[in-house]
């Protein structure tokens, strides 16, 4: 057995050990992979442990995360800061080493677990480099470049997800990714191919990929000169497939019952003894340690050779710090008094940044003339074209874990468009952004049932609530053009979350709004006309203009109301208790209007307060006929505003006799 192949069945018994010890995890990947992770390592991938961020750094994305034991073996093995108390630690509560990887540990690139996200977000690390070495070819030597690897297993290219990124990854010719697929024909529930029935080679090749195969997956040289024909070719994605055989080595080698098992002491002793290592105390041997060592020498003089370079390089106006605060302040200073829907606002507001935030890129999912969502006189980035709007087809899945990978890589920043309604494919990621405490930019439009005429299919009902629940989110619904701004304001501010603007399609007439007041969540935007307060409305996006008319109804027959907009409920519950009591005076009945089935203003209810929204889907017609046969127009709505009044001053009663 040479140096290498211990090294590699190390790696393997390291890993099982790891999952042996915690009573939990995933040892078949584990016992597969391991040759194709040590030539990914060892043989190609540049790093520097002591330096982790560094911007020219290959990054390896392990798309298939139940893999996460042969991960921190592997960056154990390798200098990353995981001691062996670390490993020993795996699964445990608050260890470094979670059951799936988490961005923020040593050596991790981005979490994954839910299976496909990895690979989609690889691509958008691959288009971040290949954007950086078209800058840097244009103002030096071209030297920028690296590679990104992916580490897949059909669970993963299962996903319709890979196929959305795989396909756009190929359109662009992003070269610089690497996938390796450890094919080990095995599922949870048995044989792959019960499911899966693509050839893969025609698949990936019909999308622009340039694909070999490794027959036997234990050779972790084939493996690397496989990797070095990837680099080689040159003009397109690779897809290397690696055959193996799952749980390698170990008694239940190649059956489905060893994908999320541990092995016992038994099995450990049975797996080093077919292996051909002893490896009890959690220490790898000479000359492994050799091997390793002589790689480093290789990844030393390359961070050497090309670190001067690179710090040349950030001095591009690109990477240079932004003034939020100045940002902010010329936002505000503009006169943004126009009656638009606030799509269109939004579009005016990003245009407007563009040339501030010039590490902004992003775009739609095909719908940029109707979200707005995209830079004027910009091209569309491409394989030829190196241009700041991203086209990303008909694809929300992939677009916003795209966008992920484009933010994760350090770069830029990244934003995407749909239509509210079509969030639902795309929330799966948008819930990674928030795990991982993105600031993606997510810019969704047509956002109620005044979309109208194109039906139920088009109009979001539920889809405030499910955006809402997302733990570390913040969902801005403008109720018109300064409000907007006041949205973006807000995402400039936020460093550590997404940001989701929920944007009108019919126009809006500009309210009395303050564009910083909104950025407090909700605040006071008609005060009431008399000294007493009967009613406050509450509402969000259109609806607000709608209490507006609602308070003026309300006025002639002799009710005093105050309207306030609540553009962002997660940043209002933020604020004091004192002030959202300013806000949402205890004094009166409270009524809260809104075009979706969100029961979020629940936890400000008190005795006879209502909330007035929908309980079903939408019909299809025109959106003032929609929005009044639904019983949201200010005149439906008149009624059980009156009778709630009423409700409050018969439990008030002392109200009830000086009162009209």
């Amino acid at each position: 057995m040479t140096d290498r192949e211990i090294a590699i069945n190390e790696l393997r018994v390291l890993g099982a050990m790891e999952i042996a010890n915690a009573k939990s995890g995933h040892t078949g990947i584990v016992l597969s992979a391991a040759p194709i992770m040590f030539a990914v390592f060892n043989d190609h991938l540049n790093f520097n442990p002591k330096d982790e961020k560094w911007m020219m750094r290959d990054r390896f994305v392990l798309s298939a995360g139940h893999g996460s034991a042969l991960l921190y073996a592997t960056l154990h093995m390798f200098g990353y800061d995981y001691s062996v108390n670390d490993l020993k630690s795996f699964r445990q509560l608050h260890s470094k080493c979670a059951g799936h990887p988490d961005y923020g540990a040593s050596g991790v690139e981005v979490t994954t677990g839910p299976l496909g996200q990895g690979i989609a977000n690889a691509v958008g690390m691959a288009l971040c480099e290949k954007k950086l070495h078209t800058l840097s070819t244009k103002i030096s030597d071209g030297f920028y470049k690296h590679y990104t690897y992916v580490l897949v297993g059909e669970g993963d290219i299962s996903e319709g997800i890979s196929y959305e990124a795989c396909s756009l990854a190929g359109l662009w010719k992003l070269n610089n990714l690497i996938v390796l697929l450890d094919s080990n024909n095995m599922t949870i529930e048995g044989r792959a191919e019960l499911a899966l029935g693509d050839n893969l080679r025609q698949r990936f090749e019909a999308q622009g990929f340039f694909v070999v195969e490794v027959d036997d997956g234990n050779d972790s040289v084939a493996i690397s000169e496989a990797i070095t024909r990837a680099k080689e070719q040159g003009e397109k994605p690779s897809l290397i497939i690696c055959k193996t055989k799952l749980g390698y080595g170990c008694e239940l080698e190649d059956t489905p019952k060893i994908h999320g098992s541990a092995l016992n002491e038994q099995g450990l002793d049975y797996l080093r003894d077919k292996l051909g290592v002893e490896m009890r105390d959690w220490k790898f041997s000479k000359s492994t340690k050799a091997l390793v060592d002589e790689s480093a020498k290789r990844r030393k003089a390359h961070y050497a050779e090309n670190s001067k370079k690179l710090r040349n390089f950030l001095s591009n106006e690109l990477f240079a710090p932004v003034n939020i605060k100045a940002i902010q302040t010329k936002l505000f200073d503009q006169n943004w008094f126009y009656d638009l829907s606030t799509r269109a606002a939004a579009g005016k507001v990003l245009n407007f940044l563009k040339d501030d935030l010039k590490n902004l890129i992003g775009g739609s999912a095909d719908l940029a003339p109707s979200t707005k969502a995209y830079f004027e006189n910009e091209p569309y980035f491409s394989a030829e074209t190196d241009g700041r709007n991203i086209h990303f087809g008909i694809r929300e899945h992939a677009m916003a874990a795209i966008c992920n990978g484009i933010q994760l890589y350090g770069a830029y920043k990244a934003f995407c468009s749909t239509f509210f309604v079509f969030s639902d494919y795309l929330k799966p990621s948008l819930r990674m952004s928030a795990i991982m405490g993105l600031d993606v930019l997510y810019i969704l439009t047509h956002d109620s049932i005044a979309v109208g005429e194109d039906g139920i299919t088009h109009q979001p009902i539920e889809q405030l609530a499910g955006l809402r629940a997302i733990p570390n989110t913040i969902v801005f619904r403008p109720c018109d053009t300064r409000e907007t701004v006041s949205a973006f304001a807000t995402y400039l501010n936020n460093t550590n979350k997404p940001t989701i603007l929920v944007l009108s399609r019919q126009d809006i007439k500009c309210q009395n709004s303050d564009v910083e007041l909104a950025m407090k969540g909700g605040y006071i935007l008609l005060k009431e006309p008399l000294e007493r307060l009967d009613v406050t409305l509450v509402a969000s996006g259109s609806e607000v203009a709608t209490c507006t008319e609602l308070r003026d109804m309300l006025f002639k027959k002799g009710y005093s109301a105050r309207v306030v907009s609540m553009p962002c409920v997660e940043i209002f519950k933020e604020q004091t208790k004192k002030y959202q009591k300013q806000v949402l005076s205890p004094d009166a009945v409270k009524v809260f209007v809104e075009l979706s089935n969100d029961d979020v203003y629940n936890q400000f209810l008190g005795e006879n307060d209502e909330v007035l929204n929908l309980s079903t889907f939408g019909e299809s017609g025109k959106a003032a006929d929609v929005i009044d046969d639904m019983g949201m127009s200010a005149e439906r709505l008149l009624p059980q505003i009156v009778k709630a009044i009423k409700a409050h001053r018969r439990t008030n009663a002392s109200l009830a006799d000086i009162l009209p």
